[in-house]
């Protein structure tokens, strides 16, 4: 998910082309009715440790904040 904000150019000065604010997040959230504690499992290479999560941490959630700017 990203949102952002491009400045119109009659607020923006001559040494300013462009400029735009935004904020995104990613794996925000995960809809499954999985109950154990990540839905992407890892097989860890054996066949016999297949479709059990092992106590395997859940994918991060990033959240940026970013400035675009062209002169």
């Amino acid at each position: 998910l990203q949102l952002g904000y491009s400045f119109p150019d009659d607020i923006l000065n001559k040494t300013i082309q462009n400029l735009r604010i935004y904020a995104s997040v990613e794996n925000l959230a995960t809809i499954t009715n999985y109950s154990g504690y990540t839905p992407d499992v890892d097989s860890g290479g054996s066949s016999t440790s297949r479709g059990f999560d092992n106590f395997v941490y859940p994918t991060n959630k990033n959240f940026m904040l970013g400035v675009d700017v062209t002169f």
